[in-house]
C-alpha cells in the first residue's frame, strides 16, 4: 500500500486556499453591508485578518480565478461601506492581493478578471491609513537613482501594481553606467 492516498481523497490546496479566501470576503462583505458591531465574532475576526493571505496562498498553489462569482466579491470588497470592514489590516492587504495579483498576471489570466483585486488594491492607497514601504514608495517615481551609477527604467503595469503607483510604473529593467 503506497504512502499517499487515492486522488478522490486528497485536498488541492490551492482550491481550498481559494474557497477559503471568498468565504472570509463574504462574511466581510457581509459585515460591510449589514453592520452590526455585536457580530464582532471570531469568524468576523479571522476573515478580515487572513482573507488575503488565503488568496495570496491559493494563487501561490496554482489556483485560478475561474469562479465568475469571485470578481462580483471583489467589486464588493471594494465598496466603502466594505473596505470600513478590512482597513485596519492594509499593510496586509497591498501585500497579499498584490502578490495575488501579480501571480495570476504571471499565469496567464486576463487583466479584466482581475479588475477587482486591482480595485482593492487603489481602495488602499485611498485609505491611506498605512505609510507605503520603501520598496512601494520607490515604485512611485519615474527613474529611480540606485546609486551613482546605476539608475532603474521603468514602464507602465497591469492593472494590479499600478494602482499604487504615480505615475503607473514597474521597475523593468536596470541600466548600469560606467
Amino acid at each position: 500500500m503506497g504512502v499517499h492516498a487515492p486522488a478522490e481523497f486528497r485536498i488541492l490546496t490551492g482550491h481550498a486556499h481559494m474557497v477559503t479566501a471568498r468565504s472570509c470576503m463574504e462574511v466581510i462583505v457581509k459585515a460591510g453591508i449589514k453592520p452590526d458591531p455585536k457580530q464582532q465574532d471570531a469568524v468576523q475576526q479571522y476573515s478580515v485578518k487572513h482573507w488575503c493571505q488565503h488568496l495570496r496562498k491559493a494563487v501561490e498553489e496554482g489556483a485560478t480565478l475561474e469562479d465568475k462569482g469571485m470578481q462580483k466579491v471583489f467589486e464588493q470588497m471594494a465598496e466603502d461601506r466594505v473596505v470600513n470592514v478590512w482597513k485596519g489590516n492594509l499593510g496586509q492587504v497591498v501585500f497579499n492581493v498584490a502578490a495575488a495579483g501579480w501571480g495570476l498576471l504571471e499565469g496567464g489570466t486576463k487583466e479584466d478578471k482581475i479588475k477587482g483585486l486591482s480595485d482593492i488594491v487603489r481602495k488602499t492607497k485611498e485609505v491611506r491609513a498605512f505609510p507605503l514601504s520603501p520598496v512601494l514608495a520607490l515604485l512611485t517615481v519615474p527613474c529611480l537613482l540606485i546609486s551613482s551609477l546605476c539608475f532603474v527604467r521603468a514602464f507602465p503595469l497591469s492593472p494590479v501594481l499600478a494602482s499604487l503607483t504615480v505615475p503607473h510604473l514597474l521597475v523593468s529593467r536596470i541600466a548600469c553606467f560606467s
